[in-house]
């Protein structure tokens, strides 16, 4: 299985060769088997500063999610950073570092969908 530095230098090699362009805005995760996993499901682990959100600079972020443990192949989220601004409340924050912390299921009936937030934040209408 995919180290987490070599599963983000593939996600980061893979949308680089789909978009044409370098964004700094690319958070990768691997997929987390069941037992991997805090849910007890198969998911993606992803961790950012919350000033993502509200940085004016950027309109997106890639949130890139390994198909598998090669990490060869992702599935890719754009998402608005105002889309993350609208959910900020409902969304996981650290309180040790005040990062938010998506942990989204890999499982078919709530693909894309965090499981940490509070209603559950739907991320699968981003996917390209």
């Amino acid at each position: 299985m995919s180290t987490p530095l070599n599963t983000r230098r593939s996600g980061v090699m893979w949308l680089q060769s789909r978009i044409q362009e370098v964004h700094p805005l690319v958070f990768v995760s691997k997929l987390y088997s069941g037992d991997e996993s805090s849910t007890g499901k198969s998911a993606w682990r992803f961790e950012f500063p919350q000033a993502v959100a509200s940085d004016r600079a950027f309109d997106h972020v890639h949130l890139l999610c390994a198909k598998d443990g090669a990490a060869s192949d992702f599935y890719h989220l754009r998402v608005p950073t105002s889309y993350l601004q609208e959910q900020c409340t409902a969304l996981d924050v650290r309180r040790d570092t005040g990062k938010f912390t998506l942990i989204l299921s890999a499982e078919n009936s709530q693909r894309f969908v965090d499981q940490r937030s509070e209603g559950s934040v739907r991320f699968d209408s981003f996917l390209q």
